[in-house]
């Protein structure tokens, strides 16, 4: 919550507990558990079939 505030770079008149609970402000932290990526497009027929290339997350994350 500091850390936001300092990015604002503007006064923020709400709390801590503005984001908690069942709050419309809540805030989410996520962690992936896998990362893809786009990979090259394959002809199949008369279409083009995106394929996705797999990261592997602690080289992603190191």
């Amino acid at each position: 919550m500091k850390l936001w505030k300092k990015r604002a770079n503007k006064q923020l008149n709400r709390t801590v507990e503005d984001y908690l609970n069942d709050s419309q402000r809540r805030i989410y932290q996520f962690q992936p558990q896998q990362i893809w990526l786009t990979g090259n497009r394959l002809a199949v027929g008369n279409q083009l079939v995106d394929t996705k290339i797999q990261i592997s997350l602690s080289s992603f994350l190191n």
